[in-house]
Parts: structure tokens; C-alpha cells; sequence
């Protein structure tokens, strides 16, 4: 009889993730991890493979909860302009707070690993076309309502706010944003997808 798991698989994804979003892939070791997890090594081998597969499991478990997190701001309103106004303030918001400086996992391991590691590569190219597309349906029904510019590209402005969410993890990581700053940062952003066409 197979013996039973003695710790909850999420649990132990979500210690992993605090594990390699503090210090990197590289400079997290197996010993940390399963010290953090409190497991042995022949259970974390057993679950998750070698470190390299637990960082992906972590990454795509991090990863499904961001879009979920997305989908639900995207339609906890009637207007798309109010959705990704909190969506992109709330994100700004943690760049002026300590938190902030340690940027968003999926911008971590995209800077880290994308341009050495095919599956994270992969991996990150595929969320990335995911949040475009919550992104792009949000614009479109800001456009059918006539919140934002008919003449908008919905494609195109969801490539450029998801960029702009990225950059925004990217910069706070070395200097974290005054309050001030991020008002004027999400002010422009709106500005431009809200301007109609001349």
C-alpha cells in the first residue's frame, strides 16, 4: 500500500515560491527549500522532481493565481475603465512600499531565466499572451461602451499596459515610487487610452 503524503501540495508550493521570490533560482538551494517546506529530500524528490521542476511548478502556481486574481478585479465592475484603474493602482501602490522592491515573481524569473531556460521561456511567453488577452477583452468592452478611444487597437493597448505593469515591478526593485510619482504614472497611462481620436 502506497503511503500516504504527509504535507499539502499547495502548502508546500507556496513556501517554495516565498523561497525563490526572495533570493532567485540560483542562489536558492535544495537545503533551503526543504528546510523551508519541512520535508526530507526523498519526499521533495518524490513530489516535485529535482529543484529546477519545483521552480517551474511554483511559477505556473503563482502564475494561475495572478490571472485568476485579474479576472476576478476585471469583473467585480460594470465599468472597464473603474477594473483596470484598481487593477493597475493596486499594482502601482505596491511599488511605493517595501514590498515593492521585491518585484513580481513573474518579472524575476523572466529577467533571471527566460533567456536561458526554454521552459521558462515558454512558460512566461504564454502567461504573458494570457494577461494580454484578459487585458485586450477588458479594453474592448471599455471601447463598446465608449470609455475608451474608439480608435484603439485593443490588442495593441493590452501589450503596452502589460509592459507597463512589468516595467513598473522592474523599477521598484532598485528605487521604490513616491506616492506622487505613481498617481502621475497611472494618470498618463489612463490619459492615453481614454483619449479619443481627433
Amino acid at each position: 500500500m502506497a503511503r500516504t503524503r504527509e504535507f499539502d501540495i499547495d502548502a508546500a508550493l507556496e513556501k517554495a515560491l516565498v523561497q525563490f521570490w526572495e533570493k532567485g533560482y540560483e542562489s536558492t538551494s535544495t537545503q533551503d527549500l526543504l528546510e523551508a517546506i519541512g520535508i526530507h529530500k526523498g519526499s521533495l524528490y518524490n513530489t516535485f522532481g529535482d529543484k529546477r521542476s519545483l521552480y517551474l511548478k511554483a511559477l505556473e502556481h503563482y502564475l494561475d493565481r495572478v490571472r485568476n486574481q485579474v479576472l476576478d478585479c476585471f469583473s467585480s465592475k460594470p465599468s472597464p475603465k473603474s477594473c483596470l484603474t484598481e487593477w493597475v493602482e493596486a499594482t502601482a501602490n505596491r511599488c511605493c512600499k517595501k514590498e515593492g522592491q521585491k518585484g513580481c515573481f513573474a518579472v524575476n524569473a523572466t529577467v533571471e531565466l527566460a533567456s536561458s531556460d526554454d521552459d521558462v521561456r515558454k512558460v512566461m511567453r504564454e502567461h504573458f499572451k494570457k494577461m494580454e488577452g484578459l487585458v485586450s477583452d477588458l479594453i474592448q468592452r471599455g471601447i463598446d461602451l465608449g470609455e475608451f478611444g474608439a480608435s484603439k487597437n485593443p490588442q495593441d493597448s493590452a501589450r503596452f499596459v502589460v509592459s507597463f505593469i512589468s516595467g513598473l515591478y522592474v523599477r521598484a526593485k532598485a528605487q521604490r515610487f513616491a506616492k506622487v510619482e505613481v498617481e502621475g504614472l497611472v494618470d498618463s497611462l489612463l490619459a492615453i487610452l481614454v483619449k479619443k481620436k481627433d
